[in-house]
């Protein structure tokens, strides 16, 4: 019970959810005899047997797609998810054998010094177009594992446990525009949709250039209260990834403007931002 009050109020530590057992009322509230310090949670929480858990959750977003709850919010059909790095927790002064390390400049009373920093990383899969938004899968980062060897170990795990038309559309990090990835994707059927930025310089400069000498193929306006969006896209396909006998992959840029309606001094005034929103995306998906 203190471990899920110290999630539901997202407790940055253990030693302030310590702080907060302390108190008597909270002590009543969780059945607790009396307070117990931090090292009390890391020890139970160590007797955990993850399988079964981990099996509740399949169990649980499986019944969650039977009962089509992801239905609502399908982007053209298609069920959305999304792949991306998190980090879960850093200390200066608590480590684990799992921990991952880094040093850390800090300036305390002004000297900069540099400190060695524990943490933990993962990498997570989660439905992203449905109002429940389910976390499929947690993949963690072991000590010397990149992020994007932990993200195509949990990209391979996915289909075991949900089958590979769990969902259809996958949203990636410019990290993972890595041809292993993409090839992983399509191995699965799923459209990975990328965004691009700099990493790729080849396929980003090539992509730039070509949109820079013609006008965009779609022009668009939405209007919702008070705001009004401009939008330009530009789309063109078989680029190479990186080298010439790289995967050929659809390039998209788009470009939003939004125009607000602002109240100063009592009256409306309309004022457009002077910087736009830019996106550039490499992708499989076959329609925009």
């Amino acid at each position: 019970m203190a471990a899920f009050h110290g999630f539901v109020f997202r407790a940055r530590s253990f030693q302030q959810l310590q702080a907060e057992i302390s108190h008597a009322p909270f002590q009543n509230w969780i059945g607790a005899p009396r307070a117990f310090r931090d090292d009390v949670l890391r020890y139970s929480l160590c007797g955990f047997s993850l399988p079964p858990l981990q099996a509740m959750l399949v169990n649980v977003n499986r019944t969650l797609k039977h009962n089509k709850v992801f239905d609502d919010g399908r982007v053209q059909g298609r069920i959305v998810a999304a792949l991306d790095g998190i980090e879960v927790l850093s200390s200066y002064s608590r480590c684990c054998d799992a921990c991952l390390e880094r040093r850390v400049a800090l300036r305390p009373g002004g000297v900069k010094v540099e400190r060695l920093q524990y943490y933990h990383r993962a990498v997570a899969c989660q439905i992203v177009s449905s109002p429940v938004k389910a976390v499929l899968a947690v993949e963690w980062l072991r000590p010397g594992e990149s992020e994007d060897a932990a993200a195509l170990c949990l990209l391979h795990k996915l289909p075991e446990v949900y089958g590979s038309r769990f969902f259809d559309i996958l949203l990636l990090d410019a990290l993972y525009a890595q041809e292993p990835v993409l090839q992983c994707a399509a191995e699965h059927g799923w459209d990975p949709v990328i965004s691009l930025k700099r990493n790729r310089p080849e396929l980003y400069t090539s992509a730039v250039r070509l949109f820079a000498r013609r006008p965009p193929d779609v022009e668009f306006t939405e209007s919702a209260p008070g705001k009004t969006y401009q939008g330009q896209i530009w789309d063109t396909p078989g680029l190479p990834l990186s080298a010439a006998d790289s995967p050929l992959v659809r390039v998209v840029r788009s470009e939003e403007n939004l125009t607000q309606n602002h109240y100063r001094r009592g009256q409306i005034q309309t004022v457009t931002p002077r910087r736009c929103r830019k996106r550039l995306a490499t992708s499989s998906f076959r329609s925009l």
